[in-house]
């Protein structure tokens, strides 16, 4: 993130460097031999109109003393006469991430031959014996919007490149054939690749057939219709067979003319939210189906969720009975019994195993339960309530009552 402040720094700095320019005179720096005078050299070739002061210089260590940026326009080289110092002039100007344009003055263009590999770096190359009175002012004022437009080009650039490396999300931008022309740091590292190494794939090259087909045949569509694909959610199938989940977005991409010329899209990835959301699935129909009554409870023994049996064995709604207690559902002497054994439980994270409970209703009846609950604990571990399950086990309870008076009355008959 610190890469992308400051690239935003960078272009502050450059807008108020313009203000500063367009606010004074138009400032030239001539950079010759010592013994050759700029404004002489200079002067016939501008406009009779253009007010413009000169500057001489005539090494790099005095360039390099002024504030280049505020101190002047554009620094017109005379390779007729700027010697060994030429290379390194070029370099330094032509770096600066400034607006300050750079034109080479020369006898012909067989003189930059020696500096070919750095000819990105000038704005203007003119032959000095050919110039017309006039026609510098020309050559400096298209430089400089020349160089103006180059420097805003590469700032966006910088910007753009600063904003796809610090998002977590996977970005990418393909072409017609639906392969990729650039994708973000994040994007690369998904597919355990560099930046470099996905340009000219596609997604057939990391993918199986039953992604990259899809993918593919709805990218083809985007760019037929302009219509966009908006948080769309999707299975990724890897040629590893792992597989992922992403909410992917995708949208034509167009060049200034507004033709469409590829897709451009931001997945994110979703994956432990679907595995979480399946989890969640499998916890229900276990919940929905199971015979038992199942409960979960807060620190103050408050139900916080149950499940279809503990619903319909006390003939309530869940949504009455989240919230209560023991209390308001069984007679007091059950109730208080079931909140020590719970208080017991949180306290030392002992689980009750298999407990026959005596459940008396608030309308008398009365029922037995085979009661396991164990503590319920948060991701981090803490105790933060309890859950159990309860198998009814009445009619079991009454029959053995039974038997054990049909025990009782024989003893006594013998």
């Amino acid at each position: 993130m610190l890469v992308f402040i400051r690239q935003t720094i960078t272009v502050c700095v450059m807008s108020t460097t313009l203000k500063i320019l367009e606010e004074n005179p138009r400032k030239l720096v001539y950079f010759g031999s010592s013994d050759v005078d700029g404004e002489r050299e200079l002067r016939p070739i501008l406009n009779a109109a253009d007010e413009c002061s000169i500057s001489s210089f005539s090494s790099l260590k005095m360039i390099q003393s002024v504030d280049l940026p505020t101190f002047c326009h554009a620094v017109i080289l005379d390779m007729r006469v700027s010697g060994e110092d030429a290379a390194e002039i070029i370099q330094w100007v032509g770096e600066l991430q400034c607006p300050v344009a750079l034109i080479c003055l020369c006898e012909d263009y067989g003189q930059l031959q020696p500096y070919e590999g750095m000819l990105h770096l000038i704005n203007d190359m003119v032959i000095a014996d050919s110039l017309k009175e006039g026609e510098l002012t020309l050559r400096i004022t298209r430089a400089l919007g020349s160089r103006r437009a180059d420097l805003q080009r590469r700032q966006d650039q910088e910007l753009l490149s600063g904003l796809l490396d610090n998002l977590p999300d996977s970005i990418y931008f393909k072409d017609r054939d639906s392969r990729f022309i650039r994708v973000n740091s994040a994007k690369a590292n998904k597919h355990k690749k560099s930046p470099e190494a996905m340009v000219g794939k596609s997604d057939f090259d990391f993918f199986t057939q039953e992604r990259a087909r899809p993918a593919y045949e709805e990218e083809q569509k985007i760019m037929r219709t302009g219509e966009p694909v908006l948080g769309e959610v999707q299975k990724l199938t890897f040629d590893d067979g792992s597989v992922a989940w992403v909410n992917t977005s995708k949208l034509p991409l167009t060049d200034k003319f507004d033709r469409v010329i590829g897709t451009m899209g931001v997945s994110r990835d979703i994956t432990a939210q679907k595995e979480g959301e399946k989890d969640q699935e499998l916890l229900n129909e276990l919940l929905d189906n199971i015979p038992d009554a199942i409960y979960f409870k807060d620190k103050a023994s408050r139900f916080i969720r149950v499940n279809k049996a503990m619903v319909s064995n006390y003939g309530k709604e869940a949504k009455d009975l989240v919230g209560k207690t023991d209390f308001d559902l069984f007679a007091e002497e059950h109730a208080k019994q079931s909140f020590k054994d719970e208080r017991e439980i949180m306290s030392t994270g002992k689980p009750v195993i298999g407990k026959i409970e005596k459940e008396t209703l608030e309308d008398g009846s009365v029922g037995w339960v085979n009661t396991t609950k164990v503590p319920l604990h948060d991701t981090s571990g803490r105790i933060v309530g309890t859950m159990g399950i309860s198998r009814n086990v009445t009619e079991q309870v009454n029959n053995e009552q039974k038997l054990e008076e049909v025990q009782r009355k024989l003893d006594e008959v013998n």
